[in-house]
Protein backbone atom coordinates (compact mmCIF):
# COMPACT_ATOMS: atom_id res chain seq x y z
CA UNK A 1 0.00 0.00 0.00
CA UNK A 2 3.00 2.16 0.00
CA UNK A 3 1.92 3.54 -3.60
CA UNK A 4 -1.12 4.75 -2.38
CA UNK A 5 -2.66 7.90 -4.36
CA UNK A 6 -1.64 11.13 -2.21
CA UNK A 7 -3.33 14.85 -2.79
CA UNK A 8 -1.44 17.89 -1.42
CA UNK A 9 -2.92 20.95 0.79
CA UNK A 10 -1.23 23.67 2.21
CA UNK A 11 -2.30 25.10 5.79
CA UNK A 12 -3.54 28.85 5.67
CA UNK A 13 -1.77 30.15 8.22
CA UNK A 14 1.54 28.31 8.73
CA UNK A 15 1.57 27.58 5.04
CA UNK A 16 2.63 23.94 5.82
CA UNK A 17 2.64 21.55 3.02
CA UNK A 18 0.22 18.16 3.86
CA UNK A 19 0.42 15.12 2.28
CA UNK A 20 -2.93 12.87 2.96
CA UNK A 21 -3.91 9.69 1.33
CA UNK A 22 -6.78 10.01 -1.72
CA UNK A 23 -8.50 7.04 0.42
CA UNK A 24 -7.83 4.43 3.39
CA UNK A 25 -8.26 0.50 3.72
CA UNK A 26 -11.15 -0.57 5.37
CA UNK A 27 -8.22 -1.86 8.59
CA UNK A 28 -7.49 1.92 8.42
CA UNK A 29 -11.10 3.09 8.90
CA UNK A 30 -12.27 0.29 11.31
CA UNK A 31 -9.74 1.17 13.07
CA UNK A 32 -10.84 4.95 13.22
CA UNK A 33 -14.33 3.92 14.09
CA UNK A 34 -13.26 1.38 16.97
CA UNK A 35 -12.25 4.91 19.07
CA UNK A 36 -15.58 5.13 19.86
CA UNK A 37 -15.75 1.87 22.05
CA UNK A 38 -12.91 1.95 23.48
CA UNK A 39 -14.40 4.75 25.74
CA UNK A 40 -17.15 2.92 26.57
CA UNK A 41 -17.79 0.11 29.64
CA UNK A 42 -21.11 -1.57 29.46
CA UNK A 43 -22.27 -4.58 32.21
CA UNK A 44 -25.04 -6.64 30.90
CA UNK A 45 -27.19 -7.65 33.83
CA UNK A 46 -30.13 -10.58 34.48
CA UNK A 47 -32.75 -9.87 37.09
CA UNK A 48 -35.80 -11.73 37.20
CA UNK A 49 -35.99 -13.12 33.86
CA UNK A 50 -34.86 -9.16 32.11
CA UNK A 51 -31.89 -8.15 30.68
CA UNK A 52 -30.42 -4.61 30.63
CA UNK A 53 -27.50 -2.90 29.81
CA UNK A 54 -25.84 -0.97 32.33
CA UNK A 55 -23.42 1.88 31.23
CA UNK A 56 -20.91 3.20 33.12
CA UNK A 57 -20.01 7.08 32.61
CA UNK A 58 -19.48 7.53 28.66
CA UNK A 59 -16.65 9.92 27.57
CA UNK A 60 -17.77 11.95 24.65
CA UNK A 61 -15.05 14.29 24.76
CA UNK A 62 -12.52 11.47 24.78
CA UNK A 63 -14.08 9.89 21.99
CA UNK A 64 -14.32 12.80 20.00
CA UNK A 65 -10.24 13.16 20.62
CA UNK A 66 -9.35 9.66 20.11
CA UNK A 67 -11.41 9.79 16.70
CA UNK A 68 -9.97 12.72 15.88
CA UNK A 69 -5.86 11.37 16.57
CA UNK A 70 -6.80 8.43 14.64
CA UNK A 71 -7.84 10.87 11.66
CA UNK A 72 -4.54 12.57 11.68
CA UNK A 73 -2.28 9.86 12.05
CA UNK A 74 -4.29 7.65 9.72
CA UNK A 75 -4.99 10.56 6.28
CA UNK A 76 -1.70 12.31 7.35
CA UNK A 77 1.53 10.96 5.33
CA UNK A 78 3.69 13.79 5.83
CA UNK A 79 3.91 17.51 7.38
CA UNK A 80 6.36 19.88 5.54
CA UNK A 81 8.08 16.76 4.25
CA UNK A 82 8.27 15.23 7.34
CA UNK A 83 7.00 11.79 8.68
CA UNK A 84 7.75 11.85 12.27
CA UNK A 85 5.19 12.47 15.42
CA UNK A 86 2.75 13.62 12.90
CA UNK A 87 0.11 14.14 15.44
CA UNK A 88 2.11 16.24 17.40
CA UNK A 89 3.50 18.48 14.84
CA UNK A 90 -0.80 19.01 13.59
CA UNK A 91 -1.53 19.20 16.93
CA UNK A 92 1.39 22.36 17.65
CA UNK A 93 -0.03 24.40 14.72
CA UNK A 94 -1.94 27.30 14.94
CA UNK A 95 -5.63 26.55 16.01
CA UNK A 96 -6.56 27.69 12.55
CA UNK A 97 -4.44 25.50 10.51
CA UNK A 98 -5.47 22.12 12.82
CA UNK A 99 -9.02 22.94 12.27
CA UNK A 100 -8.14 23.35 8.34
CA UNK A 101 -6.49 19.73 8.41
CA UNK A 102 -9.11 18.27 10.21
CA UNK A 103 -12.03 19.43 8.04
CA UNK A 104 -10.25 18.29 5.12
CA UNK A 105 -9.57 14.95 6.32
CA UNK A 106 -13.15 14.78 8.56
CA UNK A 107 -14.84 15.29 4.78
CA UNK A 108 -13.06 12.61 3.55
CA UNK A 109 -14.68 9.91 5.99
CA UNK A 110 -17.28 7.54 4.51
CA UNK A 111 -20.80 6.97 6.03
CA UNK A 112 -21.02 3.53 8.10
CA UNK A 113 -23.49 2.24 6.01
CA UNK A 114 -24.60 3.89 2.15
CA UNK A 115 -27.15 6.12 1.93
CA UNK A 116 -30.62 4.70 0.40
CA UNK A 117 -32.17 6.35 -2.75
CA UNK A 118 -35.09 7.77 -2.16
Amino acid sequence: MGNRPTHEITTPIGSHVIIIKDWLTGRERENIEQAQYAQVNAQPRQMGGKSTMDFDKINAGAIVTEQTHRLFTTYIVSVDGNTDNILDVVLDMHEDDTDFIFTHVADKKKPIAPEVAA
